[in-house]
């Protein structure tokens, strides 16, 4: 190999080296999927699991006496009830898809990594959305805020905030059994569930932010150093953000780094103080 062409090189690779390694420390790699299973009686493809563990396609998760969150590309965050089964069906990184049999979810897209949509289905319902928080259940679409599309029994629905629109057993002046699809507003229980699920999901949103943190320790640590921050001093931070005491939007623009870990923390945050004002 000529001389002059191996001296040319090697700073080239050099260069490689380092940008890799910079994006190494600074890059934030999306999780397509991931199971955060606290309790036991979560089964993932048939065998019982705990703690995080990252989804691929395919993957079936069912719930008995238990409740656990999927999330989504780190940007939909999916409650499963007691006795509820979900099977991963797609992970297009703009539009996932879930496909649910039995049991209760309650949904929240927040738009924080490039999704896009994001659809659920079960039966005959089929739920769409682009931003919001709703519940679903065969035959019933509740939403919290924001606008969901659903369709029931081949029929779309346009469902707002504070409304419910179902599918509910009747029967005809002859006395026999039907269905009935009908429009209402959110009852008063509904609502408690509703401030319940939303503390839920900021709970969530907060274990996502740690797992957001943990991406880049060593930065963690310098920034600690250099400023005599302690993990304490960090904690109470953010539980001021989240109060709403600290302005997001001045605060990321103060920081003295400014990696792409540190805008999803600032954007997590947002939707938190958001979703506070609306217990």
């Amino acid at each position: 190999m000529n001389k002059k062409l191996i001296f040319t090189a090697i700073p080239i690779i050099i260069i490689l080296i380092l940008i890799f390694a910079f994006f190494s420390i600074t890059g934030s790699k999306t999780v397509k999927a991931q199971l955060h299973a606290t309790q036991p009686g979560i089964t993932l493809n048939g065998e019982e699991v705990t703690g995080n563990l990252k989804l691929k396609q395919g993957d079936i998760i069912q719930t008995k006496d238990a409740v656990a969150t999927v999330i989504l590309h780190e940007s939909v965050i999916v409650n499963l009830g007691p006795n509820t089964k979900i099977t991963v069906a797609d992970l297009a990184a703009d539009h996932p898809k879930l496909e649910q049999e039995g049991g209760k979810t309650w949904n929240k897209f927040t738009k924080l990594i490039g999704v896009e949509q994001y659809t659920i289905s079960e039966g005959n319902s089929v739920a769409s959305v682009r931003g919001t928080f709703f519940e679903f259940s065969e035959g019933k679409v509740l939403v919290s805020e924001g606008e969901v599309q659903v369709t029931i029994n081949g029929k779309t629905y346009s469902v707002t905030a504070g409304k419910v629109v179902e599918k509910i057993q009747t029967v005809d002046e002859n006395g026999n059994p039907t269905e009935e699809i009908v429009e209402r507003e959110v009852t008063q229980e509904e609502s408690a569930e509703v401030k319940e699920q939303i503390s839920k999901s900021i709970e969530e949103l907060k274990y996502l932010r740690d797992l957001e943190i943990e991406k880049h320790p060593t930065t963690v640590n310098t920034y600690k150093s250099m400023y005599d921050v302690t993990d304490a001093d960090i904690k109470q931070a953010l539980v001021d953000a989240d109060n709403g005491e600290v302005d997001i939007d001045e605060a990321y623009e103060q920081s003295p780094v400014k990696i792409e870990s540190v805008k999803r923390i600032a954007d997590i945050t947002k939707t938190i103080q958001e979703m506070n004002k609306q217990r």
